[in-house]
């Protein structure tokens, strides 16, 4: 983060040039973060070493001490004036994070911290610069050796979990765990950050009138969480087979994330975990080995869709959506029911926004019309009764009071995103509005008040015009009476939040849990905590041999950094390479789409009769698959529909020659339909024949491809059949536009 170089006093004054202006920036940037209640000091030391710890200890922590600074040593940053207490307009530490030139400004040569992370180091140093807290000591038995740490310890607690339990119950638990931040370091406060997340999604995902809490497995760390799926009626099942073959019969939702799970791991040499495959996991029938899952992960990914929508169970339309919830709103802004108010600028929205609140059985039910422009056709002030917006967002109360969302195009047709020419997100990176996450992040205090523009403009037209005034004032209620419904659906939500986490909700936890996640670039220090390494030395000579050289991970050797998708994309090859266990790759995950093995010569390409693989409604298709490789392969491939769902187009076991080509269908082409969206093919390839998927279809849940991996056999010790790391897997988006 720092070099001596930059500690120069000719430097200093060009610093405290720059800064009314950049904290002018940083105001404005996070005035949602400085409008909240200030945390107190412990809470908010414990955030800047957080962010400290992510980004700035390869160079300056522990061993790394470029220009004389270790970060983690707050002492000496008070000595040294480089946090200079209630003054960080003088605190060399706050302005280099405030730089513009990128040679000068610090993480050096990695992506800036954003502006959330720097309002909070700047309120540390306003507050006194106050000591960390200290970590979160380890656990007896968190580690083997001097390098590695021991699983054997989650392992553990869950079987002593397991077997506290009656027999009945036992194989409807499911576990989530922190513990892998103790490794790297983790305060109390981020402790408990991880457990208040955990408890808000699995909440925000619940159709249960009753709020779900999770239990404490470890009291001594609190890093291990155990669930009834039963009490989120996750153990039914949402998908399954059509068929009678010998793969997986059916799916529930904790099955759908097991599939995209990137960082469970058979570990060969534990008899612990050997004992927990037996007794949990094998009798409690989950579709892929996993014990536990990151909490980290599950909130980050869960939140988002695909698994966002399964997991809710929501349609692929709006007009669905409001059948099953029971709502008409047409009939209800026809009858007045519906109160609407309107906005020319909103916090959201860059053009004219509306929003209707309507009334339902568990609260309210808010339906949003967004516009592309203010401006002709688009302009609500022009006929503010009978809107046609180009989408919406929707917001509606689930049982338990929290909060679940829903994102529309003009046609009610359900999406994955909004777009950002209509709605932008202020806490994404790329400030797309994502469905689920985002609105979570957004609304973290429930329904946000808003001031109508539409009622004051109707109520200042005088005599008969174009607009219909008196419906128009039945319609947009005076904003007393507004104020009220907002403050009372906050008032619900804040309400089961607090009842849920047991304190007040100062500041919202899935936020930082997902951004640091998400996000946050890794450090070298960062991966091998995730892995169980104290010590980086062996990470960084693995990620420098050369067969892991060419996937981009050698920066992190260097001081350098990754991001998370490419850390996922080769995490089984690092768990291979250091001899940790078996990777248990997410190779029929969603979210997965290409998986290239690290040592199989297999290369196989999809390709369509149109280089750019963009359609039109009408157009004719063909598809063809072709092995570029020196061996025969044998391929399985698949088509995903715009809708997700699956058909099987080459049955596993098909073979292909070397260099050979072949088209699908042989003869004539495939029309197009005329629907718009992304339609997919799926292939797997592999030296050896591999078995078959089963496809597992389920009401207002994506189809799911399932093989059956690491299916577990062996009665003394278990065993893993079908480790697919010989195969190859691309996937092909195909347009129609």
């Amino acid at each position: 983060m720092f070099s001596t170089q930059r500690f120069i006093p000719v430097r200093i004054f060009h610093f405290l040039q720059k800064a009314s202006l950049a904290w002018g920036l940083v105001l404005c940037t996070s005035g949602i973060l400085l409008a909240a209640e200030t945390p107190d000091d412990s809470k908010l030391a414990a955030q800047v070493k957080e962010i400290f710890r992510s980004r700035c200890l390869e160079c300056h922590g522990g061993s790394a001490v470029q220009g004389g600074v270790d970060v983690m040593k707050v002492a000496e940053l008070r000595d040294m004036e480089y946090a200079a207490p209630s003054e960080p307009d003088d605190s060399l530490l706050y302005q280099v994070l405030l730089e513009e030139d990128e040679d000068a400004r610090m993480p050096l040569g990695q992506p800036a911290l954003n502006a959330d992370e720097i309002t909070l180091v700047r309120k540390w140093i306003v507050s006194g610069a106050k000591d960390f807290p200290t970590d979160v000591a380890g656990t007896a038995g968190n580690s083997k050796d001097d390098q590695y740490r021991e699983p054997d310890y989650l392992f553990e607690q869950i079987l002593m979990h397991q077997r506290s339990l009656p027999l009945e119950d036992r194989y409807f638990i499911r576990y989530f765990s922190s513990h892998h931040l103790l490794v790297g370091g983790a305060t109390r406060e981020e402790l408990k950050r991880q457990r208040d997340a955990l408890f808000k999604t699995l909440n925000h995902l619940s159709y249960q009138k009753q709020l779900v809490y999770p239990e404490v497995v470890n009291e001594d760390v609190e890093t291990l969480f155990a669930v009834d799926l039963r009490k989120l009626n996750w153990h039914r099942t949402v998908a399954k087979s059509e068929s009678n073959s010998d793969g997986p019969q059916s799916l529930n939702n904790h099955d759908l994330l097991l599939l995209e799970y990137p960082y469970a791991i058979i570990y060969e040499a534990s008899q612990t975990y050997d004992l927990v495959a037996q007794e949990y996991v094998r009798p409690s029938k989950m579709i892929r080995p996993v014990p536990y899952l990151r909490i980290d992960w599950f909130c980050s990914t869960a939140t988002l869709p695909p698994l966002y929508h399964d997991l809710l169970q929501l349609p692929q339309t709006l007009d669905e959506l409001e059948k099953d919830l029971g709502i008409d709103s047409e009939d209800n802004v026809e009858q007045r029911i519906a109160k609407r108010a309107g906005m020319a600028v909103s916090g959201v929205s860059r053009n004219n926004r509306a929003v209707e609140r309507h009334p339902y059985e568990h609260g309210s039910y808010w339906k949003s019309i967004d516009y592309i422009s203010s401006k002709g056709s688009d302009n609500i002030f022009i006929d503010p009764i009978h809107l046609i917006g180009t989408g919406g967002e929707m917001i509606f109360n689930l049982p338990n009071g929290m909060q679940a969302y829903y994102i529309a195009d003009a046609a009610g047709g359900r999406l994955d995103f909004a777009p950002t020419s209509i709605v932008t997100d202020r806490l994404a990176e790329d400030k797309t509005v994502r469905n689920g996450l985002s609105c979570i992040r957004c609304h973290d205090r429930g329904m946000k008040a808003f001031k109508d523009d539409v009622r004051p403009a109707v109520e200042l037209i005088s005599g008969s015009g174009q607009i219909d005034k008196r419906s128009a004032l039945e319609l947009y209620p005076p904003h007393k009476q507004m104020d009220e419904l907002i403050q009372a659906d906050q008032e619900r939500f804040l309400s089961s939040v607090e009842k849920l986490l047991g304190h007040t909700q100062e500041d919202e936890p899935l936020t930082p849990v997902s951004k640091r996640f998400l996000e946050a670039p890794l450090q070298l220090h960062t991966v091998a905590g995730e892995l169980g390494l104290k010590s980086t030395e062996d990470l960084r000579v693995i990620v420098r041999q050369p067969r892991l050289t060419g996937l981009g991970l050698v920066a992190l050797a260097d001081a350098g950094v990754i991001r998370r998708d490419m850390w996922e994309d080769f995490y089984d090859q690092v768990i291979t390479g250091m001899g940790i266990g078996i990777p248990v790759i997410s190779m029929d995950g969603v979210t997965r789409p290409d998986y290239l093995p690290p040592t199989s010569t297999v290369d196989v390409r999809v390709s369509t009769s149109r280089r750019n693989n963009i359609f039109s409604p009408g157009d004719e298709l063909a598809i063809f698959v072709e092995n570029r490789g020196s061996q025969p392969v044998f391929i399985e491939m698949l088509g995903r529909s715009f809708s997700g769902k699956l058909a099987t187009i080459l049955p596993t076991g098909t073979k292909l020659d070397a260099g050979e080509k072949r088209r699908f269908p042989e003869e004539g082409n495939l029309k197009v339909k005329p629907a718009l969206g992304s339609e997919q093919i799926i292939v797997y390839a592999g030296e050896k024949e591999f078995p078959g998927a089963t496809i597992v279809r389920g009401d207002n849940v994506a189809d799911r491809i399932v093989h059956p991996f690491y299916q577990i056999a062996g009665e003394a010790r278990p065993t893993f059949d079908h480790d697919p790391r010989g195969l190859m897997k691309r996937t092909l988006t195909i347009e129609t536009r």
